[in-house]
C-alpha cells in the first residue's frame, strides 16, 4: 500500500529545502530523504525528479539501504 501524495510531498520538501544544503552534502542528503519517504511506504519517489536527480537515482532503481 502506498501514498499517492507521498512524492509530491517529498519534491515539495525537497524544494524548500535544497538551497539550504551544500553541494557536497546534497546527494546524502537526498538519499536520506528518500529513504525516509519509501520506509512510510511511499512508493512513487521516482516521480520526483529533482530530488532523484540529485540523489543519482535512477527510475526504478530500488531503495538503498539506511545510512
Amino acid at each position: 500500500m502506498g501514498w499517492i501524495s507521498g512524492s509530491k510531498l517529498a519534491e515539495s520538501i525537497w524544494s524548500l529545502v535544497r538551497d539550504y544544503i551544500p553541494q557536497r552534502k546534497r546527494k546524502k542528503v537526498a538519499l536520506d530523504l528518500i529513504d525516509l519517504f519509501e520506509n512510510m511506504d511511499c512508493d512513487t519517489i521516482d516521480e520526483c525528479v529533482k530530488l532523484c536527480r540529485d540523489a543519482e537515482r535512477q527510475p526504478g532503481e530500488m531503495k538503498k539501504a539506511l545510512h
